[in-house]
């Protein structure tokens, strides 16, 4: 067919995604995007204004760290250490990165540029911090299913959180990045109208 494909991407390419890579996440709550960096871009202006506050981490994909900024977010970076083996400190995302205002947290998980990965009991603690402050949680999760052992494997944000949206493309784990094909994952409808909306 050569008429427009509908909004949100085509019925199949979103079923084949929610079964390839999630768990809970049916196909009615992915979104096709053109790569990676526009699901982030997307996610940030949809969720963010001037009047909201978001959370990133440093050093990290230089996109993670700035499409809040290109929302209009103020941004707290908390940064990540060798001496702490790139993991976050969750007392300085608890008391001092997250404000009243905060509205998203934002992960990359695997770590792009370390490799590292965070442990499953550390992201419930970054998830009941976020749900303090009713905040979404966006994980970045290019790399995932590249984990050196896949007991390790984080669930994606969006079948573990009700506020979490995961993003991903195929031109990490699948070696497809002539595909520029990505997508934003959310169980949240309203959300997603938001993202089809600000695409």
């Amino acid at each position: 067919p050569l008429g427009y494909t509908p909004n949100g991407g085509s019925a199949d390419c979103r079923a084949a995604v929610a079964g390839a890579i999630f768990e809970d996440c049916g196909a009615a709550d992915v979104l096709i995007t053109a790569g990676g960096r526009v699901a982030l871009q997307t996610v940030a202006f949809a969720l963010l204004d001037k009047d909201s506050h978001a959370v990133v981490f440093t050093p990290s994909y230089q996109s993670c760290q700035e499409c809040p900024l290109h929302a209009g977010a103020a941004v707290t970076k908390v940064r990540l250490t060798r001496e702490n083996d790139w993991d976050i400190d969750l007392d300085a995302l608890r008391f001092d990165a997250c404000l009243a205002n905060t509205k998203l947290i934002l992960l990359n998980q695997p770590w792009n540029p370390a490799g590292t990965l965070i442990s499953r009991e550390t992201l419930d603690a970054i998830v009941d911090i976020a749900r303090r402050h009713n905040a979404w949680i966006l994980v970045d999760e290019i790399y995932r299913f590249l984990e050196h052992d896949a007991a390790t494997r984080l669930p994606a944000i969006a079948d573990l959180y009700e506020r979490g949206v995961s993003i991903g493309a195929l031109s990490k784990p699948f070696g497809a990045g002539g595909a520029s094909l990505g997508w934003i994952a959310c169980r949240d409808a309203d959300a997603r109208q938001r993202f089809k909306d600000a695409a």
